[in-house]
């Protein structure tokens, strides 16, 4: 009869873990999340991370004996220690880096998410921000932008001057900050649409802040005004910007429907004037025209009309009164040019008629009162001084020619 040995008493029998004694003999066994070597004594670590029993969301991390679950750049590890939520955004006061949404370059998650990125760069007043974005890029936004888009503030407030939301394929060009402070706002939305959705990458880098207005006015005519990294060239009102974007030229309000002249607009530098046609005066508007006909005439010779003459007298009432006082030893003759006349009034003229005075004075004899369609015969005063006076009614509607007058004079000696 032999003693029995208990081989695992020696040196665990070899075993890497643990030694089991038997009745024939012992066998060797490994901790739990270890597999037997084919030695039949060493153990070597399960890679619980090159199966399917891990459970992680993102990233599984293989360790002895066991593993560890981690999240993508962009996520945070939740309480269970193996899925992820978006916590994406942060701070960046470095002189420059870099940030991405999450996932990039592969598409960002369908869901509702925000990502906000300050920043803010110490000590650089005279430093503004370059924005920069990488290729890849895509995002699957659509005008005006209410979902899906990227924002860059010029500051980090929320109520910071925006300078461009962008929701579109099409990767943005860069851009300049007027600081060294700003943020970028990035939303996503669970809208799965079928383009690209990669998401956005930036980099960010501080450069000198430059004031291209500072030099020869940025090469603008009128006005120069430096911007984010950039300036813009403006013209006082009445010009307009060229296509060089630095130059300005007039703008012709008399050719658009603008200027809002009653009869005449005549355009000037940098604006215009109303005026109005012989016969009119201008309101104190400076653009409507009120009949404003008559007057004292001085010359010896020359000639008056009605008002729009040889076109339609206005249909309105109104009375024109032409005077002379010449030499009392001198006479007037007076022609009423018959290349175009036309009176609507009808015997005994008391509407529509011309009417000619030998002298200026209100009781002055009538040298003949004119309504017809027949043009007057010449007339000549007694002396130097006469009244000429025309008056129209607005009632006048007969199918008459209604031109008016023009009337020829010559003082004789």
């Amino acid at each position: 009869m032999r003693q029995k040995v208990n081989e695992c008493e020696r040196d665990n029998g070899g075993c890497a873990h643990t030694c089991q004694d038997s009745l024939f003999g012992y066998s060797c066994h490994c901790r739990e999340r270890f597999t037997l070597d084919s030695d039949s004594h060493n153990c070597s670590d399960i890679d619980e991370c090159a199966t399917d029993q891990h459970e992680c969301k993102h990233i599984c991390k293989n360790t002895e004996g066991s593993y560890s679950c981690g999240c993508s750049d962009g996520y945070t590890l939740n309480e269970d220690g193996r899925t992820c939520s978006i916590t994406c955004g942060g701070r960046l006061t470095e002189v420059s880096g870099s940030f991405h949404t999450p996932d990039w370059p592969l598409s960002y998650p369908t869901e509702d998410f925000v990502c906000e990125w300050v920043i803010d760069i110490e000590n650089t007043t005279d430093s503004v921000i370059e924005i920069t974005f990488n290729d890849p890029y895509g995002i699957n936004g659509r005008d005006p932008c209410p979902t899906d888009y990227v924002e860059v503030l010029d500051g980090v407030e929320d109520h910071s001057h925006s300078l461009g939301k962008h929701c579109f394929v099409r990767t943005p060009t860069p851009i300049l900050t007027s600081s060294s402070r700003a943020k970028v706002v990035f939303q996503g939305s669970d809208l799965a649409r079928p383009v690209s959705r990669v998401g956005v990458s930036i980099a960010v880098t501080m450069k000198q802040k430059v004031n291209e207005c500072e030099n020869d006015n940025g090469g603008c005519a009128h006005s120069c005004q430096d911007s984010a990294g950039s300036y813009s060239c403006s013209c006082p009102s009445g010009f307009i910007l060229g296509g060089d974007k630095h130059n300005c030229s007039d703008i012709d309000e008399c050719s658009t429907s603008v200027h809002g002249c009653r009869q005449i607009c005549t355009n000037t530098e940098g604006s215009y004037l109303c005026e109005c046609r012989d016969g009119y005066g201008l309101d104190d508007n400076g653009k409507t025209c009120s009949i404003s006909c008559g007057g004292r005439l001085f010359d010896s010779s020359g000639s008056f009309q009605t008002p729009d003459w040889p076109d339609r007298y206005p249909q309105a009432d109104f009375i024109c009164e032409w005077t002379i006082d010449m030499s009392a030893n001198s006479s007037i003759q007076f022609t009423v040019d018959s290349s175009a006349y036309g009176i609507n009034g009808r015997p005994p003229c008391q509407n529509d008629h011309l009417e000619f005075f030998d002298g200026m004075e209100s009781d002055s004899r009538s040298l003949g009162r004119f309504c017809k369609l027949e043009v007057p015969p010449s007339i000549t005063t007694s002396t130097g001084a006469a009244r000429v006076v025309f008056e129209g009614r607005e009632h006048q509607d007969r199918p008459a020619s209604r031109k008016g007058v023009r009337v020829l004079y010559h003082v004789m000696d």
